[in-house]
């Protein structure tokens, strides 16, 4: 809890940054691992720490691997030929399960035109699945056509 509120406080020095998220990226627990990654979204990214984020693409955790991948293509968009596939690999929910997929969905659409060479990914992913609980059934659906609206801009 205490790595998830400097993340998101918006409190933290920008010169602490770095050596803050490099050491949560390197923590052991894979929840401090990802609130270290959403730190690096509040914090307008890896600057500094790009290489722990880097690192953070292989991480076991896909929640992680979102993250890094989301962090590093808002930020340092030179990471995108190696970021899009994680973000393309995670999103299926047929693969993935909902949850990982709305992350990794989430994440593409806030990409905006930097995601534009998943178009065809999108259209081809599946929109529905049975694992996905009644009441979550059209949120994929909706991540896809929101994201693929978004690259028609």
């Amino acid at each position: 809890m205490a790595v998830a509120k400097v993340a998101t406080s918006g409190r933290l020095a920008p010169n602490l940054q770095p050596p803050w998220m490099t050491q949560c990226l390197q923590d052991e627990d894979s929840a401090v691992r990802y609130w270290g990654t959403i730190g690096g979204l509040f914090w307008q990214g890896a600057t500094g720490g790009e290489e722990s984020f880097v690192v953070a693409l292989k991480d076991t955790s896909p929640y992680v691997r979102i993250n890094a991948a989301h962090v590093l293509s808002l930020h340092t968009p030179k990471h995108l030929a190696t970021t899009l596939p994680i973000l393309q690999a995670l999103a299926p929910v047929d693969k993935n399960g909902i949850y990982v997929s709305m992350a990794a969905l989430n994440a593409i659409d806030e990409l905006d035109a930097q995601a534009g060479a998943l178009q065809d990914a999108l259209k081809a992913m599946p929109r529905k699945h049975e694992s996905i609980p009644g009441r979550m059934g059209a949120y994929v659906n909706n991540l896809i056509t929101k994201a693929l609206a978004d690259l028609n801009r």
